[in-house]
């Protein structure tokens, strides 16, 4: 039985993007593991057999060679080198017509698993950290907008300590899940923290990475929400100020660094420049908390305010620390045996 393949009860956005992916490797294993002679022909020696070093037969590679030297966004559906087609329709064989219909897929494809917090903080994250462990080269985008939005604006994990929220009017008493860093300790992932209201070009930047990174990428995007309760042509300016406060501190976990003697930790936004209750004083999801419960709306900012200094200090720390230069000399070696 394939892991990967078999249906599960996992959230509908994680199935569909990792079955994608899982199909079309099972094809080409298929294909890799079923040898069909009649095929050798397209390659330059019809003689050569498998070639061991590649696992590939030769008519699997050179179709692929073929596509993969097109440009990328010159290659729709059904566009592979009109040659290589005509050789493999001229054989005939279920085989041939069977590679005609996949030869498409032969080149790499950009797979985006796309969900909300709702899913990806709670009923989800079972399945997004079994695809995040496996390694396999997805990319991930969470929409952050602190609540489940679609169905009713019920809290989350991914809510704010102080935030209303339907199951929290009093105001959530509990702090927001950072899930961007529990996926930074898998330490092979990219991790990405962005937001285009605050810095468009780290966001541009975290994705182009996202997408050439060999393995599973994670982008954690702060999404504004009419649930926050302000209007929404102020939205980017509220993500502005959600960086300048430190509430959303922006970053990139690049494993690819580390190789290249770097940190793979780049901490993308300053210190705070404006205080946490001046980014909570623009939304109602925090303002009707205060009007309700003002001594326990106090303490819980006083609160977040405080976490978030320790957790801004901790990333600073943990992007210098991660530097090999600062490593600790012989931290890595192995211990000494004992006379």
């Amino acid at each position: 039985m394939n892991p990967f393949t078999t249906p599960t009860s996992q959230p509908g956005s994680v199935a569909l993007g990792w079955s994608d992916l899982a199909s079309l490797v099972d094809d080409c294993d298929h294909y890799i593991e079923s040898p069909h002679p009649e095929l050798y022909d397209i390659a330059a020696d019809p003689g050569e057999k498998r070639d061991l070093a590649e696992g590939l037969p030769p008519a699997f590679r050179s179709l692929r060679a073929e596509l993969a030297r097109m440009p990328r966004p010159l290659q729709p559906p059904g566009n592979s080198d009109p040659e290589q087609v005509k050789k493999l329709a001229a054989l005939g064989s279920p085989e041939a017509r069977w590679l005609d219909k996949i030869a498409d897929a032969l080149v790499k494809k950009s797979v985006w698993i796309v969900g909300g917090d709702g899913w990806a903080y709670d009923i989800g994250y079972g399945g997004l950290d079994h695809v995040i462990a496996a390694g396999r080269d997805v990319n991930i985008l969470v929409l952050d907008t602190e609540v489940y939005s679609n169905t009713g604006g019920q809290a989350s994990k991914a809510t704010p300590m102080a935030a209303a929220a339907k199951f929290a009017m009093a105001g959530k008493a509990t702090h927001k899940k950072d899930l961007a860093m529990l996926a930074v300790t898998y330490g092979h992932a990219y991790v990405a923290r962005v937001a285009m209201g605050a810095k468009d070009a780290q966001t541009v930047n975290a994705f182009k990475e996202a997408e050439s990174f060999p393995g599973t990428s994670v982008i954690v995007a702060y999404s504004h929400c009419i649930a926050h309760g302000y209007e929404m042509s102020d939205a980017l300016k509220q993500q502005e100020r959600a960086v300048d406060s430190a509430y959303w501190s922006l970053f990139r976990y690049d494993p690819r660094k580390a190789i290249a003697g770097e940190s793979p930790l780049k901490l993308d936004s300053g210190a705070p420049k404006i205080s946490l209750a001046e980014f909570m004083a623009h939304e109602n999801r925090f303002k009707q908390v205060q009007q309700t419960n003002p001594e326990g709306f106090k303490r819980l900012v006083e609160e977040s305010q405080r976490s978030i200094r320790e957790r801004f200090a901790l990333l600073e720390q943990l992007a210098r620390a991660m530097s090999p230069s600062n490593l600790v000399p012989g931290a890595g070696a192995a211990p000494k045996a004992r006379a």
